[in-house]
C-alpha cells in the first residue's frame, strides 16, 4: 500500500488506507536501526500544543488553588475549598419556582429574615373585651369607648378638645398677666403690707433717691463731719478755693515759727530768714544745709557743693588731660596695677581685684586663658583603627586645642587623624614612627574647635599594640 524508498525503509511516506470496514494499515517504515518516530500535536488553528494537563491538585480544607483538579466534587466557601458532604453541603440557590408539598427547613447559625409581604387570613369574629389590639383603632365621632381594667401605668394620657372646669375655676377670658421687672404692665397686681393700705417696707440697694429728697448724713468716709466754726480735725472736709473766688478775711495773727505758708513770701532786704525749705527766688544766700557757702577759687571744705562735670566740659587746667603724643601734664594720673613679687591671695569669683604687675609696672598676662580654664586628658589606643575620644565634650564650651603629644611604643609606624567632632572632617594628621614621639605646642595660639558641645577624636591608620595621646586645651566661648 506504500512504495518503499530504501532497502531499510528508513525514510518514506506513510500511507493510511481503509477498505470498507478494514482497519488502517501502515507500511513503508522500518524501525530497525532507528529511534521511535517523533510527532507533533496541533490544535484546530494549526498551533502546536506543547503542554498538557495543568492546574493544581486541591487539598481538602485548604486554600483554593487558581485551577483546582481532582475527582471529588469541590466548592469554595470564599476562603477554602470544601468537599461536598453532609457536614459541608453544596450551596444551592432556588429559582422563583412554586414549591408544593412539605419542605423541611433547618435554621442555620444566621438569623432568619421574615418578610411581611402578602395577604394572611385572620379570624373575623373576636370575643368581646378579651382581645388585645396592636396598632391604631379608628373610632367614629359618635361612638363611646369605655376604658376599664388594669393598666401598665397609673396615669393614662388622654387627648380631648374640651373638658369641664373644676369648681371655682376662673371663667373670665382675660386673666392678669405677670409683669416683667423693669417693664411697665397694665396687668400688674398691687401689693400691700401687713395691713390694709400699709406701705410695704423695702431696703434700697444703690437706688437713686427722688429729686430734691432731704437726706441727713451723719458720716462721710466713716468719719463724723465737723460743722460750724472751730478747729480742724479728721471730720473737716478738704476744699478747693476757686481762682475767681471773691476776697475773704483770714486770721491776721499767726503764731511765730509754727505756721507753714504756701505761696510767695516777700522778705525785706534787712530781714534774716532762719530756715528755708524751698525758695523759688533767692537774691543772696549765706548758708546751705547749715554750712556757709564757699565761693571763688580755693581749697574745698564743708561749704563746697558737690557737682557733676558734663561730658562736653572744656578741659580743666592742671587736671591731667592732654592730647595724644603730647608731653605728660603735671597733674597726670596713672592707671596702674599692683607690683607683685609673689602670688597674692586668690579672690572669690566675681569679686573686685587689682591688676597684677611686676616691679617695673609691666602688666602680667597669661597665654590663651587662666589656669582654671585649662583642661588635660590622656588616652590610650590599643589594637584599634576606630575613632576614639581624646577630649570629652563640654556643654556650651569650645575646647580649643593648645598642646598634643602622641607616643607610639609599638614596632609599627602609624598615621593618626584628628577631628573636632565624631565622624567630622579630618583637621590634621600626625605621622608617628615606630617607637617614637610626635606632637606640637601652639605657644599661646590654640586650634579653635568648630562647635560647642562636641568632642575631639583620634583615629590610627594601623592597628598597633600601644598608642598614647596627651592633650591640653583651653575652655572658651
Amino acid at each position: 500500500m506504500t512504495a518503499p524508498i530504501g532497502s531499510n525503509y528508513e525514510k518514506g511516506i506513510i500511507v493510511l488506507n481503509t477498505v470498507g470496514s478494514s482497519a488502517l494499515a501502515v507500511s513503508g517504515i522500518s524501525l530497525s536501526g532507528v529511534g521511535a518516530m517523533t510527532v507533533a500535536i496541533v490544535d484546530g488553528t494549526g498551533t502546536q500544543v506543547t503542554s498538557f494537563g495543568g492546574g493544581t491538585q486541591y487539598t481538602n480544607g485548604g486554600t483554593p488553588p487558581a485551577n483546582p483538579i481532582g475527582n471529588a466534587i469541590e466548592w469554595s466557601d470564599g476562603v477554602n475549598w470544601q468537599t461536598v458532604s453532609t457536614a459541608k453541603p453544596l450551596p444551592v440557590t432556588l429559582a422563583s419556582t412554586a414549591i408544593t408539598g412539605t419542605v423541611a427547613v433547618t435554621q442555620s447559625t444566621s438569623p432568619w429574615v421574615v418578610s411581611n409581604g402578602g395577604t394572611f387570613a385572620t379570624q373575623a369574629t373576636l370575643a368581646a373585651e378579651t382581645t388585645k389590639v396592636i396598632g391604631t383603632v379608628n373610632v367614629s365621632a359618635g361612638q363611646t369607648i369605655g376604658v376599664t381594667g388594669t393598666f401598665w401605668q397609673t396615669t393614662q394620657p388622654i387627648s380631648a378638645s374640651s373638658l369641664p372646669l373644676p369648681t371655682g375655676a376662673a371663667t373670665a377670658v382675660k386673666q392678669p398677666a405677670l409683669g416683667i421687672a423693669g417693664t411697665a404692665s397694665a396687668d400688674v397686681i398691687t401689693i400691700q403690707g401687713i395691713a390694709g393700705m400699709t406701705k410695704l417696707l423695702v431696703t434700697p440697694d444703690s437706688v437713686a433717691l427722688p429729686a430734691n429728697q432731704s437726706v441727713n448724713i451723719s458720716q462721710i468716709n466713716g468719719v463724723t463731719p465737723l460743722m460750724g466754726n472751730g478747729v480742724t480735725g479728721t471730720g473737716s472736709q478738704r476744699v478747693t478755693i476757686a481762682s475767681d473766688n471773691t476776697a475773704f478775711a483770714v486770721n491776721a495773727t499767726l503764731s511765730a515759727e509754727t505756721t507753714k505758708v504756701i505761696g510767695t513770701i516777700n522778705i525785706a532786704s534787712s530781714q534774716t530768714l532762719a530756715t528755708v525749705t524751698t525758695v523759688s527766688t533767692v537774691t543772696n544766700l549765706a548758708q546751705m544745709n547749715g554750712a556757709a557757702l564757699l565761693m571763688g577759687n580755693g581749697v574745698t571744705g564743708t561749704g563746697s557743693q558737690r557737682v557733676t562735670v558734663s561730658s562736653d566740659n572744656t578741659a580743666v587746667a592742671n587736671w591731667g588731660q592732654g592730647a595724644t603724643g603730647s608731653a605728660v601734664p603735671s597733674g597726670a594720673q596713672y592707671n596702674a596695677g599692683l607690683a607683685q613679687t609673689a602670688l597674692p591671695t586668690a579672690a572669690t569669683a566675681g569679686n573686685l581685684t587689682g591688676q597684677l604687675s611686676d616691679k617695673f609696672g609691666r602688666q602680667v598676662v597669661l597665654p590663651v586663658t587662666i589656669r582654671d580654664l585649662i583642661g588635660t586628658q590622656t588616652t590610650t589606643i590599643s589594637a584599634s583603627t576606630s575613632e576614639t575620644t581624646i577630649i570629652t565634650a563640654a556643654a556650651s564650651v569650645f575646647n580649643d586645642l593648645m598642646l598634643l603629644v602622641v607616643s607610639n611604643t609599638s614596632a609599627t609606624a602609624t598615621r593618626v587623624d584628628f577631628r573636632d567632632t565624631t565622624a567630622g572632617s579630618i583637621l590634621f594628621s600626625i605621622y608617628v614612627p615606630a617607637g617614637d614621639v610626635r606632637g606640637f605646642s601652639m605657644g599661646g595660639v590654640a586650634v579653635p574647635q568648630t562647635s560647642v558641645n562636641t568632642n575631639w577624636t583620634a583615629q590610627s591608620s594601623a592597628s598597633i599594640t600601644d598608642l598614647r595621646i596627651y592633650a591640653v586645651w583651653a575652655k572658651n566661648k
